[in-house]
């Protein structure tokens, strides 16, 4: 699994582009690093955002929440044409990730 943070840039569309890209980046240098034991991949990641917590002035507090999480495994990366991987849409293919304990898929 891999995790990391979202806060660099200021508008939503360019943060979604960016995301997208080095989600992209991620996945394919695991896929193409050469490991024949790597199963799965999991990106998420997180921004800092105000949150349901209250602090004790009243005001919500900032705290970082996940906001874009993909999953994928071998079979599937193993398809993908990653000379060309600009084209590539996880809200696509991307493959569900259940919230369930242990990680289970959906």
């Amino acid at each position: 699994m891999v995790e990391f943070n979202g806060d660099e840039l200021d508008t939503v569309p360019l943060t979604k582009a960016t995301l997208d890209k080095q989600m992209r980046d991620g996945h394919e240098v695991l896929y193409s690093g050469g490991c024949a034991d790597l199963v799965q991949v999991d990106i998420t990641v997180r921004i800092r955002t105000f949150g349901s917590y209250v602090g004790r002035e009243g005001g919500a507090l900032r705290m970082p929440v996940v906001v874009f999480k993909t999953s994928l495994v071998r079979d599937l990366a193993d398809t993908i044409d990653w000379a060309n991987k600009e084209s590539l849409d996880f809200n696509e293919f991307g493959i569900p990730y259940s919230s369930t304990r242990g990680g289970e898929r959906s």
